[in-house]
């Protein structure tokens, strides 16, 4: 008998953010680009101790992927996956956020241990445009954890 898969973390940021017109690339990418904002949502698996170094990887990774240039900057949201017990100090998470334009900027940094339901998030300022679209982020993680209870 066929027996529907439950809906990962993905599925529950791609529901959020695909009516504000992000589009779901490779199951772990969600991308919205229109002709004043270029923005990225990454999920990713968070080992202990490598969030300096998987942030820093990831910018990386989204100026390719999402097609990063000087003319259309991107903003990246990042949405981590930790193992139980290994949430990163709240603090650590507010100094990777950008407060200055470094290229691609990183906009804001969710951590979800979903042994735990735990989450933390840190965001930059200047929330007029990306502050819906991280809204969006903090709601999904919220229905995640409501339909896992």
């Amino acid at each position: 008998m066929y027996r529907e898969q439950p809906a990962t973390l993905f599925d529950f940021l791609a529901a959020r953010l695909e009516p504000m017109g992000f589009v779901a690339m490779e199951r772990r990418w969600l991308h919205r680009k229109t002709w004043n904002t270029n923005r990225g949502v990454v999920l990713a698996r968070l080992k202990a101790n490598t969030l300096v170094s998987e942030v820093a990887r990831l910018r990386d990774e989204a100026k390719r992927i999402l097609k990063h240039s000087s003319w259309n900057q991107l903003g990246l949201q990042i949405v981590f996956e930790v193992e139980s017990g290994s949430l990163p100090p709240r603090e650590l998470l507010s100094s990777l956020v950008d407060s200055v334009n470094q290229g691609a900027l990183i906009q804001s940094i969710f951590v979800i241990d979903p042994a735990t339901n735990e989450i933390l998030e840190a965001r930059t300022w200047g929330q007029l445009i990306t502050g819906k679209f991280q809204d969006g982020i903090a709601a999904a993680l919220a229905d995640f954890v409501s339909a896992r209870a």
